[in-house]
């Protein structure tokens, strides 16, 4: 019984009792397991007739959710294919690729042990290897190539393809029982994103900016709503390792030799990418561990291209073996791709979500934090990269030819005017709003009622970002606009649904009347195809909200966290809120409903001398939102104070986006004020999101007649506790003696008037404030600030150039000593003699952000965003505001922890 113990007693035992007088085997040598948890071993074989073989490899199969069916998927694998073609055999891949079992398997606890044939080289000289034994390098690439060629063009000469398969549904199908909310990849992946997990973008170490949660336990997804185009199915590996391929090395690899072992998971219908990436992965692994930051960026790049073989050894940071390895592996499917006319709009998509699922994999296996860090954002990035290429899933529906062709014959004019892809996402998110909104007019579903306002907070939410991923034209800023109004209506209707009194169920159904009227012109809009407006029969009430007493105001917003509706990545924008039309707030809402408690209201006020750019920047605000919440957390919504501020902002967007000029500098800005209101998600462990608000009004009058403190701009001054300060360092230098009579005016009024409104706070102004360093996209200015050594570019993305944060504070510093401007030090010593400097922070700010090249990458050579065209001032490219909304929401976010 010697070499039997290697399996362990229960083995051997089993092995004893299967000896008889006609086999017997004898332990021969050890082989690597592959890391799968399955144990490999040569033995020595005495057999009969039937059963000749000298020599036999055994395979005690790991002890998981896979074993219990290895033996049965292997034999399932040999007979997969299509056998006879015209009579012909032509399927030969199982006889000169698998690997047969000679006896039938023992059973071994839960596991199997399985006597397979020892795989030969072509002379029969030597027995096959692991390729996990073969060291990194162009052989070992060169075999893994051959494997993935073969896997297409051999095994799969009859692929099949799924046109509609959901990007949810290709995650969890490619992870399998790794996407369960109890899995080792939800343990791992909670320990770095902890309450991020559940959320639809993350914050990962190390990374700039929020990505998309590539997890499957984001809720909702953000890939909710999106597939791509198709699917390539057909028989699978799915456990596809160098470890489960063997191959001839003597005298050297021999790329055709290999043969596939270890077939547990093997499926007749797989996604056919996951085992070709997967394998790319492995490989990848080899060169790991010894890349730098800087190298593991350029992989994850590469990784992501579409055109992966681009990169110029020359300049690479990676070794010359890796990308040898990337340029083999991700061009090893051409020839089948070719054959079959599959163009890279259709495999590219479905590689990404590929390189995702596998991605979380490797993030399990990897015992260094640095390696799995990069799995995690290697996903992230996958995710975001598959966003950009996917097309809008639609669930299957029933249409009525009839109607649909009616639409046909008499196409809307208007329905051209709105981008496809929005035309597309109003068509998607259009059937569920409908019968959501039957049931939110309906009363006997008013036990849900919160629940069904969330799925309309939601998908509209989702149908602005979508507008505003857009160009925008007119047709797209009506579009917005009709969205914006069922937003209102949902808030208000949720206000309504919790307010006490004797007028609250008069006020209900006149808040539930407007909804309805909301939904009804949005669902009527032109996009909507008619076969996607079925008339809703109301459903019986599944479930029932009892969560105890919920807290005040409008529960819509609050329930965000627990909303199942889909949403893509960053499906929240802000949303000009036009109170004039419809009924507005102040209609079914008290006081304090319409404005929030007061320790819940911030006011913060806009201040800068005349020309510095605060009409710009005003109008920049939406864009700025729309952009940044496209990548961010939250929705904010705008609803100007007066119907003045809501056309004031209308008319800049209009200007700025559309038109591509700057806003006429406005007479008198003191009356207007704009209503901010957004969702922010909690931080540390809570979940959910957290309700912000705050009021932003403008002090000034701008043009040569205001040179004096005001005294009712000072009273505004003094009433904020946020101030955001403009400092335009390219100042019409003949206006500096009175712009700075007028600065030092305002400081000292306000310093004896802000004690009458709550104090001083340790001797100074109590007001939290935000200077920001203006037009820093102006070549006057970015480019000095460059060459003094102040100025990073982003590694990602567009490649922006920007201050560090920590580092703003002493470019400000620096700038004011260095400025041609003499009033420049004068100003920043009022500042800091004015303000506490924990309560000061400082931007570098640009309303119409930087002319991008084509590939939308910043370039030094050429990035003035303003040209002279026809003698009038023009913005060069789509305007991409920096540091524009930031300073709002960071004010706001240090007044309420002043507060507490």
């Amino acid at each position: 019984m010697s070499g039997l113990t290697y399996f362990g007693a229960e083995a051997a035992a089993e092995l004893q009792r299967w000896q008889n007088n006609r086999r017997k085997v004898t332990f021969a040598e050890a082989l690597p397991d592959g890391g799968s948890g399955a144990r490999l071993a040569f033995f020595y074989h005495e057999g009969d007739q039937a059963h000749p073989q000298q020599k036999l490899l055994l395979k005690l199969c790991a002890d998981d959710e896979g074993a219990d069916d290895e033996p049965r998927d292997l034999e399932e694998a040999w007979h997969s294919g299509p056998a006879f073609h015209r009579g012909a055999r032509t399927f030969t891949f199982p006889e000169r690729r698998l690997i047969p079992q000679v006896y039938p398997p023992l059973r071994v606890g839960g596991t199997w042990l399985m006597f397979l044939e020892v795989a030969l080289d072509e002379r029969a000289r030597h027995p096959l290897v692991p390729l996990a034994t073969v060291q990194r390098g162009a052989d070992k690439a060169q075999v893994a190539a051959a494997v993935t060629d073969a896997l297409l063009s051999e095994w799969n000469p009859d692929p099949r393809a799924d046109h509609d398969m959901a990007a949810q549904s290709f995650l969890r199908q490619a992870l399998g029982h790794r996407a369960d909310p109890g899995s080792h990849l939800a343990r791992a992946t909670g320990q770095f994103l902890g309450s991020d997990l559940h959320n639809t973008t993350v914050e990962l170490p190390g990374w700039p900016r929020p990505l998309p949660n590539p997890t499957p336990f984001a809720d909702p997804s953000p890939l909710a709503g999106l597939k791509p185009p198709t699917v390539a199915l057909g028989r699978a590996h799915y456990d596809l390792h160098p470890g489960n391929i063997m191959v001839a090395v003597q005298p050297a690899p021999a790329p055709d030799s290999f043969r596939l072992v270890d077939l547990s998971r093997f499926t007749d219908s797989g996604l056919l990418l996951r085992d070709l990436v997967h394998l790319m992965l492995c490989l990848i692994c080899d060169y790991l561990p010894e890349l730098g930051q800087g190298a593991r960026t350029e992989l994850t790049e590469i990784l992501l291209d579409q055109d992966e073989d681009t990169t110029d050894p020359g300049e690479s940071l990676l070794p010359a073996g890796l990308l040898s390895t990337l340029r083999l592996l991700r061009s090893a499917p051409d020839s089948w791709r070719r054959a079959r006319r599959y163009a890279h709009p259709d495999w590219h998509p479905q590689y990404l979500l590929a390189l995702q699922a596998c991605a979380l994999m490797f993030l399990t296996r990897r015992a260094e934090p640095e390696e799995q860090r990069w799995f995690l954002r290697l996903a992230a990035g996958a995710c975001e990269a598959f966003q950009l290429v996917a097309v809008p899933h639609h669930e299957s529906r029933t249409s009525d030819p009839g109607r649909q062709a009616a639409r046909s014959s008499a196409p809307d004019e208007t329905t051209a005017d709105l981008p496809a892809t929005l035309a597309a996402d109003l068509e998607r998110h259009g059937e569920h709003l409908r019968h959501i909104g039957a049931r939110c007019a309906d009363p006997r579903f008013d036990g849900v009622l919160g629940d069904n306002l969330r799925v309309v907070v939601n998908r509209c939410t989702a149908l602005v970002a979508s507008a505003c991923d857009g160009p925008m034209t007119e047709a797209t800023l009506a579009f917005h606009e009709q969205c914006t109004q069922v937003l209102q209506a949902a808030h208000v209707l949720g206000a309504a649904q919790d307010a006490p009194g004797s007028r609250a169920g008069a006020e209900k159904e006149k808040a539930r009347g407007r909804l309805v009227a909301a939904l009804g012109n949005l669902l009527e809009h032109p996009g909507l195809r008619s076969d996607a407006r079925p008339d809703p029969e109301p459903e019986p009430v599944s479930r029932t909200v009892a969560d105890g007493p919920r807290p005040r105001p409008a529960p819509v917003p609050r329930g965000l966290d627990n909303s199942r509706a889909p949403r893509p990545p960053g499906a929240s924008g802000i949303t000009l809120i036009d109170s004039t039309h419809d009924q507005g707030p102040s209609e079914s809402l008290s006081a304090d409903q319409a404005d929030g408690p007061a320790a819940d209201r911030a006011r913060i006020a806009l201040w800068g001398p005349p020309r510095s750019g605060k009409t710009t920047y005003l109008s920049a605000l939406p864009i700025a939102a729309m952009q940044h919440q496209r990548h961010g957390k939250g929705t904010w919504l705008i609803s100007g104070t007066t119907a003045e501020a809501n056309t004031f902002l209308n008319d800049g967007v209009r200007k700025l986006a559309v038109e591509r000029v700057f806003p006429e500098a406005t007479l008198d800005l003191k009356s207007m004020g704009w209503r901010f209101r957004g969702l922010e998600p909690l931080t540390g462990r809570r979940k959910g999101f957290r309700e912000a608000r705050f009021l932003l009004e403008v002090q000034d009058a701008p043009g040569e007649k205001y040179r004096e403190a005001d005294s009712g701009a000072v009273d505004q001054l003094a009433r904020s506790q946020g101030l955001i300060y403009l400092y335009d360092q390219l100042g019409d230098a003949e206006a500096v003696a009175p712009d700075l009579a007028s600065f030092f005016s305002t400081l000292n009024s306000l310093y004896s008037r802000v004690e009458e409104f709550g104090g001083h706070y340790q001797g100074r102004l109590p007001h939290h404030l935000a200077v920001c360093i203006a037009k820093f996209d102006d070549p006057e200015v970015l480019r000095p600030a460059v060459e003094a050594g102040w100025v990073t570019q982003d590694d990602h993305g567009s490649r922006l150039p920007r201050v560090p944060g920590h580092l703003t504070a002493n470019y400000f510093q620096w700038l004011c000593n260095d400025a041609r401007n003499p009033g420049a030090r004068m100003v920043r010593d009022g500042l800091e003699t004015y303000f506490h400097p924990e309560r000061v922070a400082y931007y570098t700010t640009s309303s119409i952000g930087y002319r991008l090249n084509p590939h939308h990458t910043f370039d030094y050579r050429d990035f003035a965003n303003v040209a002279e065209l026809n003698g009038s001032v023009r913005i060069s490219t789509p305007p991409e505001p920096v540091n524009v909304l930031e300073p709002l929401t960071d004010l706001e976010r240090r007044i309420r922890r002043t507060a507490k």
